[in-house]
């Protein structure tokens, strides 16, 4: 892509640049070439008479090509002189596109034709006018029914010459009246109605009778209990005693008998207990005279003497708490701790298998040759699981911990203690599996 040169830049080919950067618009010999300059290029006003090469016309004229003249441009009169005349009817000449007119002054269009009315098919004012009035008001139709529904189905009957709905625009079932029949004949007109008997009513019932049951005949005779609803107007009703209805214990047989010498007559709630016959004799000796509620359970006479012994307590003593025993439970959890000071057992031999009786003890291993130390089975030594044994490398000879067959053993980095004076640990965590701790080495 052409460009400008570049200062400070493109040093020894700024001539090739910019000769490829004008070659984009001018010929060779520095003119422009066709079509460079567009009309978005042009600056307002810079295409003047002067510039054109055509001269100065004058009002009317047209600029038109012309490749004799300077430019290949030149002013010329339109045919007929002057500037172009509005057009008419028979003069051709200039045409305004507003209004109903669109399209291009070659081809003028009328697009508002397409919403106007053929004139073959538009009534005047006045013909309108003289149509409607020889229609009626709408409002003055309201309620009325269109003769399109005159006798049509779902519509309304059409009348005879007569004034009466024609027979075949009546349904079947009319055939159950009179064709003299009419409102003021009433009932009488009406065919196959069924036949009321006359002995039902009495001959001057009517509705607005205030008792209207009075007159109807042979009407059933209802009991008396249907219309009071009475138990006493009830018949063939069953024979109750008189306590069912009073609901009085005096009227109940059969009820027992209060014994009234249980109670003194003049008995009462403030008198109490004093009142009671036959009440039971508390022997005056059980308690002594002076007994009250405060002095209590010491006025009490002849009661029992309450020991250790009726209550249950047999075994139980005043010993003091420094000399009770101490329980089995407890012996046998204290046998299970170990002393806080640490026994110790020294060994100086190249080998030694450990022993139940060193479970929480410090076991030294010294000497100066190499020392393995064996973890026995749990079938040769059955330590709990849970057991731990500390041992510790006195000497220069070192330490290594050796698993009995089926024993695993393990530790990191491995299972020798790292050099004199280190220590480890021993911790049985299964049946035959022991964890070792401590400063390790592989």
């Amino acid at each position: 892509m052409s460009r400008l040169p570049q200062p400070g830049g493109d040093e020894g080919s700024w001539g090739q640049i910019l000769n490829d950067f004008l070659g984009q618009a001018h010929n060779a010999d520095g003119t422009l070439k066709d079509g460079v300059v567009g009309t978005a290029k042009l600056a307002p006003g810079a295409v003047t008479n002067a510039v054109l090469g055509a001269g100065g016309g004058t009002d009317g004229q047209v600029l038109t090509k012309n490749s004799s003249a300077s430019g290949g441009m030149a002013w010329a009169t339109v045919a007929g002189g002057g500037p172009i005349p509005d057009a008419s009817a028979t003069q051709k000449g200039v045409v305004q596109l507003t209004g109903d007119l669109g399209g291009t002054a070659v081809s003028p269009t009328v697009p508002a034709l397409a919403n106007k009315a053929d004139s073959a098919n538009v009534y005047t004012k006045t013909q309108i006018d003289t149509a409607l009035s020889a229609k009626a008001d709408t409002s003055a139709l309201s309620g009325y029914v269109p003769t399109s529904q005159k006798g049509a189905a779902s519509g309304v009957a059409s009348l005879d010459g007569t004034g009466k709905v024609p027979a075949t625009q009546l349904p079947a079932a009319v055939s159950q009246v009179n064709a003299d029949w009419n409102a003021v004949s009433g009932v009488a007109q009406i065919l196959n109605k069924p036949t009321i008997p006359a002995a039902q009513l009495q001959s001057d019932w009517n509705q607005s009778a205030t008792a209207s049951s009075d007159y109807i005949k042979n009407k059933p005779s209802l009991s008396a209990v249907a219309t009071s609803g009475a138990y006493a107007d009830l018949t063939g009703k069953p024979t109750l005693a008189t306590v069912a209805t009073s609901g009085s214990y005096t009227d109940l047989s059969n009820q027992p008998t209060i014994p009234a010498a249980q109670v003194q007559s003049d008995w009462n709630a403030v008198s109490g207990v004093a009142q009671i016959l036959n009440k039971p004799t508390i022997p005056a000796a059980q308690v002594s005279s002076d007994w009250n509620a405060s002095s209590g359970v010491a006025q009490i006479l002849n009661k029992p003497t309450i020991d250790k012994t009726a209550v249950g307590l047999a075994n139980v003593d005043n010993t003091s708490d420094a000399n009770k025993p101490v329980s089995t439970a407890q012996q046998t959890a204290l046998d299970a701790k170990s002393d806080r000071v640490v026994s110790m057992n020294a060994q100086t031999a190249t080998t030694y298998t450990f022993v139940l009786s060193d479970s929480d003890k410090l076991v030294t291993l010294t000497n100066n040759a190499a020392i393995s130390v064996t973890v026995p089975t749990n079938a040769a030594a059955a330590f709990p699981v849970g057991t731990r044994i500390k041992f510790a490398q006195m000497g220069a000879g070192q330490v290594t911990v050796v698993a009995a067959g089926g024993v695993a053993v393990f530790g990191d980095p491995g299972l020798k203690i790292a050099a004199q004076y280190g220590a480890a640990e021993l911790f049985k965590i299964a049946t035959d599996t022991w964890l070792l701790v401590g400063r390790l080495a592989a």
